[in-house]
């Protein structure tokens, strides 16, 4: 009758103010945009994290090898040829008893990346052949120290069941690209820290730019 469509056109009316508040609600939440802290550091925001990877898009094309000299990441260039070959070297490991023995919510992601492996290791050559990076060497290492914040917790810190999505892959894809590496294996069972000093965290930290950047591209999909 005419209440029937009164309140129709009541829910039709509110419907797009409602739509808007929650799109607003959505876009304003602190955690989409704030800086990745101890507390959220096993999911880095999704406001935060996607904005530093749209600025590596950003930057002017240079030359990679140019670009991490001037920074004093000399030995960045001999580690990403390291990790192509460290690549080409473990497509072949078959690691599912491994993954057999992890949650499904931690292990969902890592099996998204072993079927990817063969194609990130493609993109990765035409990505550094692109040289795309910042011709501003102060900006490329903030970008670094930027990202240092967001590296996931070590295995043992994540085996609460947790929901599968996009920052699940974003986050296991890196740390699994970092354990196929040599010597992570011990690392990781003393923790992160000893990626985050030195040499050795610059150099890590460029490959979780590229890695992330390639994720993000391909849109690997959420189970």
């Amino acid at each position: 009758g005419l209440g029937e469509l009164l309140a129709d056109l009541a829910g039709a009316i509110m419907f797009g103010p409602c739509l808007r508040f929650a799109l607003y609600q959505i876009a304003t939440t602190p955690d989409l945009e704030e800086t990745p802290s101890e507390k959220n550091d096993y999911y880095p925001p999704w406001g935060y994290r996607l904005q530093k990877i749209e600025k590596l898009h950003e930057t002017s094309v240079v030359s990679l090898a140019q670009v991490l000299e001037q920074s004093g990441f000399d030995h960045a260039v001999e580690h990403v040829n390291h990790f192509l070959e460290e690549i080409s070297n473990f497509t072949a490991i078959n690691i599912q008893d491994l993954l057999e023995s992890w949650p499904a919510s931690v292990r969902y992601p890592y099996e998204v990346i072993e079927g990817e492996l063969g194609k990130l290791e493609s993109w990765v050559r035409t990505k550094i052949g692109e040289l795309q990076y910042s011709a501003d060497p102060q900006r490329l290492a903030d970008f670094c120290r930027d990202l240092d914040a967001g590296l996931p917790p070590v295995l043992e810190e994540c085996l609460e069941q947790k929901p599968a999505d996009f920052r699940d892959i974003l986050n296991a894809g890196w740390l699994y690209l970092i354990t196929r590496l040599k010597e992570t294996a011990a690392c990781l069972e003393n923790g992160v820290s000893e990626y985050r000093t030195g040499r050795r965290k610059l150099d890590l930290l460029i490959l979780k730019a590229i890695e992330s950047s390639y994720l993000l591209e391909q849109h690997i999909p959420k189970r």
